[in-house]
């Protein structure tokens, strides 16, 4: 039998045979193949939301897989309301959230500085004032003078502001109550208050726990609700693969929503559970899955920052600098279609 030897300085001789070096070769390139067809490591991602159907693109995504398909590791966190999810990503305890207007606006009053990577999906309809009918209330020319909650900076607060507005009434129309939000329901039960201005799920809840002869909810189209994925400037900094993974998922999902809407209709009902199936089928209705980079999103914020604070203190300039259309353009060009900043 034929041997190969190899002799190291100062040792004996090592013999092996033939036969041991075949297989020891087999092993070696059958270990380098597996090698090879690991999967690479997923990048983790985690992503704070209240959970509603405002923020279903991001539930959708994770619930059927599609994060995982374009290999992230996605957790999301659950957090109370959408100024708490922002809160969570701009202290580093998240590396995104995903958040509608005004608690963004909020955090740009207060000098800092959110980086908006895309509007994800916008509605209306999924804001209102919740009035009691036993208060004289049935229209929404009937809340003058009555005392009307609301959570200071939050969806409700821009939407009772639009709606009087639209309405042809001032602020000082109404009692206006500012009150955290998690009381606002029960004082509306309980008669403290004449009409609560809340957002989704907090509005169905309340009109539900009056039930339809004693509650009236009020409307306005000239509403419109977005919302964006929303990280500090860090995140934008060091985790471009992990960012572009995430919006093709989102961009996937916009195109499953629309292709598939029964598909994607039953991946929202499973992350949100305890939500009554009809009602939730209404609400997402209202929902519309775009992901962009618009002018129309520029509006937007820059009409709900007029709800906030002097229109003289913001710019639509200023709140275009708060966007990173560079990411979403590297995923989807067509899905931006914002002016420059200058």
């Amino acid at each position: 039998m034929s041997h190969f030897t190899h002799r190291q300085p100062g040792s004996a001789p090592a013999r092996i045979s033939l036969r041991q070096g075949v297989i020891s070769l087999i092993v070696a390139i059958t270990g380098a193949a597996a090698l090879a067809c690991t999967p690479e490591p997923r990048e983790r991602l985690s992503i704070a939301l209240m959970r509603t159907p405002v923020t279903g693109v991001v539930a959708i995504a994770q619930a059927e897989g599609l994060f995982a398909a374009e290999g992230l590791d996605v957790s999301v966190v659950d957090a109370a309301s959408g100024g708490e999810a922002l809160a969570a990503a701009l202290e580093g305890r998240v590396d995104l959230a995903a958040v509608a207007g005004m608690p963004l606006l909020r955090e740009v009053a207060a000098g800092r500085a959110p980086r908006v990577l895309a509007g994800v999906q916008h509605s209306t309809r999924l804001a209102g004032v919740v009035a009691r009918r036993d208060r004289g209330i049935a229209r929404a020319s009937d809340l003058r003078s009555h005392s009307v909650g609301y959570a200071p900076a939050s969806t409700g607060e821009a939407f009772l502001r639009t709606l009087l507005m639209a309405e042809g009434m001032r602020w000082s129309d109404v009692r206006a109550e500012p009150m955290p939000l998690e009381e606002l329901l029960a004082a509306l039960a309980s008669g403290r208050l004449d009409a609560a201005a809340l957002g989704c799920p907090q509005l169905e809840h309340a009109a539900r726990a009056l039930g339809p002869s004693r509650a009236v909810t009020l409307y306005t189209d000239m509403f419109v609700d977005r919302t964006m994925l929303v990280a500090r400037d860090e995140v934008v900094a060091s985790r471009r693969s992990a960012l572009l993974r995430a919006l093709r998922a989102l961009v996937r999902t916009e195109r499953l929503a629309r292709e598939e809407p029964q598909r994607a209709f039953a991946a929202l009902r499973r992350t949100l559970p305890g939500e009554d199936e009809a009602q939730l089928r209404e609400q997402w209705a209202r929902v519309v899955p775009q992901l962009e980079i618009s002018n129309a999103l520029v509006h937007s914020l820059y009409s709900q920052a007029g709800l906030l604070y002097d229109r003289g203190q913001a710019s639509p300039s200023s709140f275009r600098r708060l966007l990173v259309p560079q990411l979403l353009a590297a995923v989807d060009p067509e899905a931006v279609t914002v002016e420059r900043a200058p």
